[in-house]
């Protein structure tokens, strides 16, 4: 009961899941040596229309930054996480 400051559920586990395979390409990725310096998650989401609103889409995108970042490698962590 708030004033919609906050993430709602469906929200949260969004972004629960972008913390977990963020966290999960990253250290796949240094185990590998590469060289990350940095490392983003964009979600986004659609929903069912009727109850229950279950995720019927979910598209990831990770946007990596590093000095010679293979990309063999971080399809490999990614397809991993």
């Amino acid at each position: 009961g708030g004033h919609n400051l906050g993430p709602r559920p469906m929200e949260m586990l969004l972004m629960g899941m972008g913390g977990c395979t963020a966290i999960d390409v990253v250290n796949i990725l240094r185990k590998a040596r590469q060289s990350l310096d940095g490392c983003e998650v964009e979600i986004e989401a659609e929903r069912a229309d009727s109850e229950p609103k279950v995720f019927t889409q979910i598209h990831v995108h990770f946007i990596l930054t590093g000095a010679a970042l293979s990309p063999k490698h971080v399809e490999r962590a990614v397809q991993l996480s």
